[in-house]
Parts: C-alpha cells; structure tokens; sequence
C-alpha cells in the first residue's frame, strides 16, 4: 500500500511469473485474445466498469461480460482486478490499438 500510495505501481511476484502458466513471458498470452478482447482488456486496465465499456465499445453489457469472461479465461486470470494489472503490467493499450498487434 506504501509503494502505490506514493503513485509507484507494484506488482506482486508472483504475478511476474506469467498468469499463462510456466515459462511463458508476460504478454504472450495476447496472441490467444481478439482484437476486441484486446480492446476489453485495455479498458478493463483504465478501471471502466462493463456499462462503461458496452457505450465506449457501442454492445451490450452481456456482449462485455462474455468478452471478459473469454479475457479472463485466455489468459488465466481469477478476476477483473488481475486482468487490469496485467493489462497495465504488460501494457495492453499499445497491443489493443495497432492493427495487427500480437
């Protein structure tokens, strides 16, 4: 709580490790995601709600929580909390707004 109250970002170890499993490099795992899970996920990193994302996107709430239920499940992640670290760890931004991202 230190490190981010002083507007440091931490992230704990463990996640460093790779929510895709063992040897796998943080990030890799966006290859697996669409461009519009990619785009989900870089939302879900600026801490918008699903509504929030359903008007910013023009779908449904429920095309969302099926999109970050897909996100989630790609990648490993438990919840929507981890899914923004990792969206601002690997920085998803970049990856969700060039064409062609990995």
């Amino acid at each position: 709580m230190r490190i981010v109250h002083k507007g440091r970002r931490y992230v704990d170890p463990s996640f460093m490790a790779g929510p895709e499993g063992p040897g796998v490099l943080p990030g890799e795992g966006l290859r697996a995601l669409t461009q519009k899970e990619r785009e989900v996920l870089s939302l879900l990193g600026e801490g918008l709600t699903n509504r929030q994302i359903a008007e910013r996107l023009f779908v449904t709430e429920f095309t969302v929580k099926k999109h970050v239920g897909q996100v989630l499940a790609k990648l490993g992640l438990p919840d929507r909390t981890q899914a923004a670290l990792y969206a601002n760890t690997v920085g998803v931004a970049h990856f969700a707004l060039r064409e062609g991202a990995p």
